[in-house]
């Protein structure tokens, strides 16, 4: 670097003297690179960038692959040679940063490197120097303007000083204890030399925290203040120095040089000062620009003036002005180009993300300071070449850089070029990345892109992103509403309006009125639910359409259970953009319009007397299944209103409290409450008529305040709304609306303040559902007869209302009244469980409601006990009927489950099982080991549960075969994703109740064995079950030695079944035991430190797990050597790997002691040589691990013998 009085130039000479400088860089730079393949200092050879196209179309017309593709070489960089140190060297590095952050300053820097050889280039930075750049921008609270204004005084007094001092501030901030020399500084193009000597020193020590890369909060700061200090800088040398030859060029030639490094640090931190610069380069350049627009205007003016009017001295000023700012404009896009080609080309191809992500992110912050020169598409190309990157967050960043841009009004158009190329990247990315992150930014640019053109966004992309709303992902629908807001707008709300108002004018032209109805009139909400309506029921029939998995048997009662779903989901994601959804009073009002007659028919009922809702003219008529429709959105709508509140577009609550606040929701409840307790009767009585509508419509009052009616002193209303809900259950025959019906009576049944009313309704509901089940019933062989369709229906709904209502409601007694029937209740459901078992397949519903029954009726009965724990009547009189009936409905179910003469279905029988497990944990419990109820304590015989695991494990087997058909149809699959398993089976439910059983102590834990052995190998729920197990079994591990010792058995049962059953001499067969293992390893670490007191005993650990399993894998050795089978010897073998795994769960010294000689007398006794061969590598790797535990406790075990 030349002294600075060298340095000077004339203004007229620095363009020349500034490209001879680059010229000359240029090639330093390409001889230094040529420099380290020479010597191997390089992992990767040097690639060279490609040369820019002039042509900016041909540029866009090129794949954005191959700019994505060509990643820059020159910065792939070793992580071996930066960890090349020894713990000494590192350690005295430790202590000398140390040392010199000590008493210094507060704010802690990253961490810094120091190098300790000689050189006449560079010099090591005292470590007690406190007056540099760097020691003063990391001070505390350091007033970063006036440190910048001081050192622009330095560089006005002695530039040579001011740039050495600059430069060793860059070199500092790369996390550098080194410094360029004064000598080595006055030399030219020193900058390649330097940084070579450098990063080949630093590369053998590790690499620091540097600041710009650094996450704590006094790097951050630190990154904070040395960008501000560059910002600050440049901004006070606006005006002359930045145009005087040596500032910007020395800038350049270092920055440059360092942005090319193979060192991270470097490379990083110089792209990063060069993109502050280019930022406030930037700035300069547009405010140039616009002045020199503006003077050229004014000497165009001034020029085209006639002579007699012309001021000749102004001219010639404005041509002076016009000349500097057009000399600085040119200059400063020198620099700016200099500085892209230099550093941003280069770096945008970089290997670490993070840097590829900067120059994204900077470009965009370019673009929006000075569109003049950065909006074209030879910068614009690489947002869409970053569409292609490799990793995701590049991708988020270009995507969000060109949402940003399309925001700007101004150079929207200009940007229409380039979006048309890109446009179906864009679109992929909506639909299918991978990342959600970026699919997230892609849909939120796909909604702007829309706003400004319709044809921006193809068709098929628009369906595919508005099916998006119906998805189960609250982030996705969140992004994705306004978009489908939009379209909704566009595509069905708009000709909506204009055919509505072209109508209201016809008929204000045909009224006689004199007035007629006005544009005012028209009613916007009603056109928006339409609207509304009109969507879901198009795409909810599309989602059917598509849907090929729905037979025609069970159509009709699942695609409506999936047009719920989608509604409510919808419904959801649009609740912050849509206010008609909140105003539920003009929901309810358009609702009991009458949608369904012409005027016409409304004047003939209106004569008639009949009319039961107001008329509405025809434009806003819905059709049947849009009323449908709007009747889901009006419940879910109710249903958001008090559980999340009223919300805004941005999604904030409008209330001045929290939508989460209780006593918020519970006002809107009461709102809603006062409100309906007009309105739901009227829309009870509209749609009475619809079984699928009055679903959603009986349901409502469950999101009601039911008190509200006793405060309103409204009990006659009350006993109204009952009467008609108990109307619509007696005769209600969906199984759906008896549901919500019975979930309605549940909560109003629970309101204290209305009780009196309550007690005069329910008994009479309850003795009309006795009386139906006993009609459905009468002159009927139960258990012989072959029912017709008739006989199924009346059975099977009477039992469906029985079932739900018993579910809540205790009506043993009246179910044990037999009246003018030889049977009670109770025994005619009996009966139905005793059909159950011959498997008919349209007698599904009454066998699972006739178990369920049975089941609530021996709760019931134990409930009483547990209110009458002294036995007085009400307790008496339950257990004199359990003492009759419990060995009677114990028998059935014992029945369904474990005889072979049984032929129920499967689902019929997985319940019967499930409810057999829990009545053996009812009586089990200790209710009845207290109380002197002894004699009706019940546990489950062994002959029992030895039944039920065949019937488990034939379970399993049927999942399995389930599995293998669906993995042999794979590629059949294909075509039809949707096609199904043959083969029934009720695997998951099985394994929840065998799991919940074990937990109760019902069944031994032997009897999970073969359920825990599938974990990693059935589906997701299996896992997740399993999981539960363990995670209930955990407190089992620290409680008695007997139970330890039973859960031990049980998890090394569990792994010896699951090696046996998956692994075999495919390399890769153990990876399905091994998530068991750590599954176990996990359970017994965790149960181990739940409790400081309480410790796992690790004894049992090591003779139920370790002993047992070296038993298991050295014996199955030894059979196949014995039989000459080498091959099934060496995966018998293979279990030592298991047991590494369980290596985990050892910690005392003695215990590894025990293992080693109990492999030594096992070898011995089975004549087993251990070997060096591949097939021994388990059992060597466990051996290592537990000499591991040895060695940390400072022993060691000499197992030569074993070796022998």
């Amino acid at each position: 670097m030349p002294k600075a009085k060298n340095s000077a130039t004339t203004k007229g000479k620095e363009p020349t003297k500034r490209a001879t400088r680059q010229s000359t860089r240029n090639k330093n730079v390409a001889e230094m690179f040529a420099k380290q393949k020479t010597t191997g200092k390089r992992t990767k050879s040097t690639q060279h960038d490609e040369e820019e196209d002039d042509d900016e179309e041909d540029e866009l017309s090129s794949e954005a692959s191959d700019g994505s593709a060509s990643e820059d070489s020159e910065v792939e960089i070793s992580s071996n040679k930066r960890r090349r140190t020894t713990k000494s060297h590192e350690k005295r590095n430790t202590q000398s940063t140390r040392k010199q952050r000590k008493g210094k300053r507060s704010i802690v820097s990253p961490t810094e490197v120091s190098l300790t050889h000689n050189s006449q280039l560079l010099e090591q930075i005292p470590s007690d120097s406190n007056n540099t750049l760097y020691d003063q921008v990391s001070a505390v609270n350091p007033d970063i303007e006036e440190i910048a204004a001081v050192w622009v005084d330095e560089y006005r007094r002695d530039k040579a000083v001011a740039l050495r001092s600059l430069v060793n501030f860059i070199i500092r901030g790369c996390g550098c204890m080194t410094a360029v020399t004064e000598e080595a500084f006055e030399k030219d193009d020193i900058a390649v030399e330097v940084l070579q000597e450098l990063q080949e020193e630093l590369a053998k020590l590790p690499q620091p925290e540097y600041p710009v890369i650094s996450k704590s909060k006094s790097g951050k700061l630190l990154k904070r203040n040395i960008l501000d200090f560059f910002k600050y800088i440049v901004e006070q040398s606006q005006h002359e120095i930045i145009y005087d030859g040596s500032f910007i060029e020395t800038l350049q030639n270092w920055l440059t040089t360092m942005s090319s490094s193979v060192y991270r640090p470097f490379r990083h931190t110089a792209t990063i000062l060069t993109f502050r610069i280019m930022k406030s380069l930037c700035v300069f350049a547009d405010k140039i620009t616009r002045e020199f627009d503006v003077v050229s205007r004014q000497l165009k003016t001034e020029t085209e003036r006639k002579s007699r009017t012309r001021n000749t001295e102004k001219k010639r000023i404005l041509e002076q002005r016009s000349r500097a700012l057009e000399r600085k404009q040119s200059d400063l896009h020198e620099f700016l180009a200099e500085f892209f080609d230099g550093v941003f080309i280069h770096r945008s191809r970089d290997v670490e993300s993070v840097i590829r992500m900067e120059c994204i992110k900077e470009l965009c912050v370019w673009i929006q300071q000075y569109t003049a020169y950065f909006v074209q598409n030879q910068y614009l190309r690489y947002f869409g070449w970053a569409l292609n990157d490799n990793s995701a967050s590049v991708r988020s960043e270009s995507l969000k850089a060109i949402t940003r841009l399309h925001q700007v009004e101004s150079i929207v158009e200009k940007l229409e070029f380039f979006t048309q190329r890109f446009k179906e990247r864009m679109e992929e990315m909506a639909l299918y990345d991978i990342d959600l992150s970026v699919r997230l930014h892609a849909i939120e640019l796909c909604y702007i892109l829309f706003q400004q053109k319709h044809e921006w966004i193809s068709d098929n992309t628009r369906n595919n992103l508005m099916n998006l709303v119906f998805v189960e992902n609250e982030r996705l629908q969140k992004t994705v509403a306004p978009f489908v807001k939009a379209v909704m707008d566009t595509k069905i709300l708009d000709p909506m309006m204009e055919e509505t108002e072209r109508a209201l004018e016809a008929m204000n032209v045909n009224s006689t009125s004199d007035h007629p109805t006005t544009e005012a009139s028209v009613q916007k909400t009603w056109i928006s639910l339409k609207c509304l309506a009109n969507f879901l029921v198009e795409r909810v029939a599309s989602e059917r359409a598509n849907d090929n998995s729905v037979t025609e048997d069970d159509s009709t009662e699942e695609s409506e259970d999936d047009s719920d779903y989608l509604v409510e989901n919808a419904v959801q994601a649009l609740w912050g953009q849509m206010p008609e959804l909140h105003d539920y009073k003009a929901l309810a009002d358009y609702l009991t319009r009458d949608h369904s007659s012409s005027q016409q028919d409304e004047e003939e009922l209106a004569t008639a007397g009949q009319a039961t809702s107001a008329p509405i003219e025809e434009c806003y008529r819905l059709t049947e299944d849009e009323e449908a429709t709007l009747i889901k959105v009006f419940a879910t709508s109710l249903k958001l209103v008090t559980e999340k509140g009223f919300v805004t577009n941005d999604g904030k609550s409008k209330d001045k409290k929290k939508a989460s606040d209780e006593a918020q929701l519970e006002e809107n409840r009461s709102n809603i409450s006062r409100y309906l307790v007009e309105v739901l009767p009227r829309l009870l009585t509209k749609h009475s008529d619809s079984a699928d509508k009055m679903v959603k419509l009986i349901a409502i009052p469950q999101l009601m305040n039911i008190n509200v009616y006793a405060e309103l002193r409204m009990q006659t209303a009350y006993e109204e709304l009952l009467q008609n809900v108990i109307k619509v259950y007696i005769g209600a025959t969906k199984a759906e609306l008896l549901q919500s019906c019975a979930q309605s009576l549940q909560h109003m049944s629970k309101v204290d303040l209305l009780a009196d009313v309550n007690e005069r309704q329910l008994p009479e509901l309850l003795e009309r559902v006795n009386a139906q089940v006993r009609d459905a019933c009468r002159g009927k062989d139960i258990s012989t007869a072959r029912f017709d369709a008739d006989d199924i229906h009346a059975t099977t709904t009477s039992l469906l209302r029985l079932d739900y209502l018993v579910n809540f409601i205790d009506m043993t007694d009246m179910m044990d009244e037999s009246e003018d029937m030889d049977e009670d209740v109770t025994e005619l459901v009996g009966l139905f469980v005793d059909r159950a078992a011959s498997g008919y397949k349209k007698e599904k519903q009454s066998s699972l409601s006739a178990m369920a029954i049975l089941f609530r009726y021996m709760v019931w009965k134990c409930e009483r006990i547990s209110m009458d724990p002294e036995l007085n009547e009400a307790g008496r009189a339950a257990v004199g009927k359990i003492e009759r009936r419990r060995e009677w409905i114990m028998d059935k179910f014992t029945f369904l489950v474990t005889s072979t003469d049984a032929t129920p279905l499967p689902v019929v029988k997985s319940t019967a099982f499930g409810i057999l497990m829990d009545l053996y944990w009812v009586f089990s419990s200790d209710l009845f080991s207290d109380h002197g109820l002894d004699l009706l304590h019940l546990t489950c015989p062994a002959d029992v549960q030895e039944k039920c695991e065949k019937y488990i494990a034939s379970e399993l087997d049927q999942w399995r075969d389930a599995l293998k058909e669906k993995g042999g149809d794979s590629q059949d699959s294909q075509e039809d994703d949707t096609q199904e398993s043959t083969i029934e089976h009720n695997g998951a439910e099985v394994i929840a109740n065998v799991a919940r059983a074990i937990t109760a102590k019902v069944l031994d834990y032997k009897y999970a064995v073969p359920i825990i052995a599938e974990y990693n190998n059935l589906e997701q729920d299996a896992d997740d079950i399993i999981k539960a197990l363990f995670k209930e079994t955990k407190k089992d591990l620290i409680g008695s030695e007997s139970e330890v010792d039973k859960v031990c058995q049980m998890y090394s049962s569990a792994l010896k079944q699951a090696f046996e059953s998956h692994v075999s001499q495919a390399p890769r067969s153990i990876d399905k035991v091994l998530p068991l293992a750590r599954l176990v390893a996990q359970t017994v670490h965790l149960a181990d430190q739940e409790d400081p007191a309480r410790h796992v005993a690790p004894h049992v650990i090591r003779d139920r797990i370790h002993i047992d399993g070296v038993t298991f894998a050295l014996a199955k050795a030894a059979e196949h050597k014995n039989n000459h089978n080498r091959a099934a010897m060496a995966v018998s073998l293979k279990f030592f790997k298991v047991l590494t795994v369980m290596t985990k769960t050892l910690t005392r010294a003695r215990d590894v002691a025990k293992i080693h000689k109990h492999i030594e007398q096992t070898l011995e006794q089975h004549q087993l040589t251990v070997e060096q061969d591949k097939e021994w590598d388990g059992y060597n790797a466990y051996i290592k691990e537990i000499d591991q535990i040895l060695r940390k406790k400072g022993l060691r075990y000499d197992n030569q013998q074993a070796q022998q």
